[in-house]
């Protein structure tokens, strides 16, 4: 990297327009997510399709993702699965960017921040995708696409562990691409990161990662279970086994999953049952946290070294659970996954790779500041200060409209074809059912006071 454009003031001014982009997203995400949360999903809807580049899938994929599951909330399956094809259009178009491309990047991330990567989508993104996209397919009707989706959604789990090999191989040659520019900055990154100081604010701040249940890396057991589930409504015994005895073992204290695997082990065809699925509540959020660095590079030449990073900010559930009736038989929904420990398993196994990008930028911009004070005077190690500090940000974008927690319950098939839903503290609703030997509810409520979204799928 050249520090000679670097210092000139238009150039650093350039920069911090270009970091301010990063800020539609800070500020519309917020709005997007009072909209969903108070149930008002035709406006969220709206609100995220305003930023999406229809003829581009790999720009706004967050927006793509939030968008496709309002859809699919509000029963406009189509249009669910077209935007979650675009999803995977993206997705697959980062997997096999070139690394020229990748280094291009480079660039734009250490003048800034992780904020103006583009959001290629995290593991449980990539996951989620497809398991929604198999349950449109199953409510369409359309079982060989389903059964299509929910072998990408398991294989997706299989293959994230190779995924983030690439990532962390990628991100320390965009570090030492970094680290290029100046020979005082060579291991600096290296250094700074594991310096007491450094690993002793981490401690502090990420301290709550481990209070989270524990999942196997880059699994959804909500994933496992509902594919095994499927499988098993559909009598293809032997994929159902598999699958339900690898969510038994996610989630052994759960009697419905118990029983489903038991089912699949001996083979018994499911009749007259109604399975409901509650995606709960709302996942985490993120919030940003500031840290000084004790930088290596530093000295009085260098007025701001700090890094921005993001922290998991929990949201609560909508309810502890769902009292479902039929038949005179009333059952409450039980506990399944939790998305919280699925993000938060996740979000664990990236902060090193957060943490070294946001010091290998941090880094950079010391270097940089020394220059400007040696060769331009205090106005322009200021600016160049000022620079740091105003470009220096979080990457605060997640998929906000997933739920925190999946529970389950299952009843016998209404003779009246009436399931009857009883929130805590809102008046009953009735959930018609068509004619069918089985079938599989979805209900998504983000918050106490919402409507709630419903999805029936029949098995015939």
């Amino acid at each position: 990297m050249s520090y000679r454009v670097i210092l000139c003031p238009l150039s650093l001014l350039a920069a911090a327009l270009l970091a301010g982009g990063c800020a539609v997203d800070r500020m519309r995400l917020p709005r997007f997510d009072e909209q969903f949360r108070a149930g008002d999903y035709p406006t969220a809807r709206q609100t995220a399709a305003e930023q999406i580049v229809p003829d581009q899938p790999q720009r706004a994929v967050l927006w793509q993702l939030q968008k496709a599951a309002i859809d699919r909330m509000l029963g406009d399956v189509e249009a669910s699965n077209a935007g979650f094809d675009r999803c995977e259009e993206a997705f697959k178009y980062y997997d096999l960017e070139n690394s020229a491309t990748a280094g291009g990047r480079t660039a734009a991330t250490v003048l800034s921040n992780d904020s103006l990567r583009p959001y290629e989508g995290q593991e449980y993104d990539r996951i989620m995708v497809n398991t929604y996209k198999a349950l449109n397919f199953a409510f369409l009707g359309d079982h060989e696409n389903a059964r299509v989706e929910f072998n990408r959604a398991l294989q997706r789990q299989v293959i994230a562990k190779e995924r983030f090999a690439k990532e962390i191989e990628r991100t320390w040659r965009e570090v030492n691409q970094q680290e290029s520019g100046g020979s005082n900055l060579q291991g600096s990154t290296r250094r700074t990161t594991a310096s007491p100081e450094v690993q002793s604010a981490l401690d502090r701040q990420y301290s709550n990662l481990d209070r989270f249940q524990a999942y196997p890396d880059f699994v959804n057991p909500y994933t496992t279970y509902v594919a095994g589930l499927y499988f098993l409504l559909r009598q293809d015994y032997g994929k159902a086994l598999d699958i339900l005895k690898e969510a038994h073992g996610m989630v052994p204290g759960n009697p419905i999953v118990a029983a489903d695997f038991a089912a699949a082990h001996g083979r018994q065809p499911i009749r007259g049952r109604v399975y409901v699925l509650f995606e709960n509540g709302l996942a985490p959020g993120r919030r940003e946290i500031r840290l000084d660095l004790p930088l290596f590079i530093v000295s009085r030449h260098v007025r701001y070294a700090g890094i921005a990073l993001p922290q998991l900010a929990p949201r609560p559930a909508a309810f502890p659970y769902l009292d479902l009736a039929t038949n005179g038989t009333s059952v409450r929904t039980q506990p399944l996954a939790s998305m919280d420990a699925v993000v938060a398993a996740e979000f664990k196994k990236d902060l090193p790779l957060v943490v070294a990008r946001a010091v290998a930028a941090a880094v950079v911009k010391a270097g940089i500041q020394y220059t400007a004070q040696q060769q331009g005077g205090d106005l322009l190690g200021i600016l160049a200060a000022g620079y740091s500090a105003i470009s220096t940000a979080a990457d605060l974008r997640a998929w906000s409209s997933l739920p925190k927690d999946f529970q389950v319950a299952v009843l016998p098939m209404p003779a009246d074809g009436q399931l009857v839903l009883q929130q805590p503290g809102v008046a009953p609703a009735n959930i018609p059912l068509p004619p069918c030997v089985n079938a599989m509810i979805c209900i998504r409520i983000p918050q106490a006071g919402a409507t709630p979204a419903v999805q029936v799928i029949p098995f015939n």
